[in-house]
């Protein structure tokens, strides 16, 4: 995993599957980010993530809706098909957005 901040948005790209096992450290990532830059944006390139468990989904959409309470977001970037996929069959795509470039994530809606 790495990161990069940019004002109020951290970009954090992730490689390999996010799972119950592991999204606590990309959670963790995005809370340290907020407390010492106030980010209140999250982009997280998952261009090299085959696969979301539904454990680390849940976890994705709590920290999503957080942001979203604070006048902020967390989306998805050039995401897997499958995770797509996915995301509009438990109708989450309102909540954790994927884009297909990171310049698409960051525009304003």
């Amino acid at each position: 995993m790495s990161s990069r901040v940019d004002g109020d948005l951290l970009m954090l790209e992730v490689v390999g599957d996010i799972t119950f096992f592991n999204v606590g450290q990309v959670i963790n990532e995005i809370d340290q980010s907020r407390r010492s830059y106030q980010i209140t944006r999250v982009a997280l390139n998952a261009g090299q993530v085959p696969m979301i468990d539904s454990a680390a989904f849940g976890a994705l959409v709590s920290k999503a809706r957080q942001l979203m309470d604070e006048g902020g977001y967390l989306r998805l970037v050039n995401p897997h098909p499958g995770i797509v996929n996915a995301l509009h069959r438990i109708h989450l795509e309102a909540v954790l957005p994927s884009y297909g470039t990171l310049e698409e994530a960051i525009r304003p809606n």
